[in-house]
């Protein structure tokens, strides 16, 4: 499992930065927004994405024990 996570982690990684470059032109970073934001937010909704493409949970493990009960 742990290997899954790696394997998971790192198609994450280059999904994002593939994202980022796919659409630099469309970011603009004035305004406030720095390109941490637009990396940050482009990470997180890759991270959900291949969290539901791999059918891992998006609920905490507090929240799937409550479930389960």
């Amino acid at each position: 499992m742990e290997k899954d996570f790696e394997q998971m982690f790192a198609e994450a990684v280059v999904d994002t930065f593939f994202k980022l470059w796919k659409n630099i032109d469309k970011i603009s970073l004035g305004g406030g927004y720095s390109l941490k934001s637009y990396l940050y937010s482009i990470a997180r909704n890759t991270a959900i994405d291949l969290r539901r493409k791999h059918g891992y949970s998006l609920l905490s493990l507090e929240e799937q024990e409550a479930i389960e009960l």
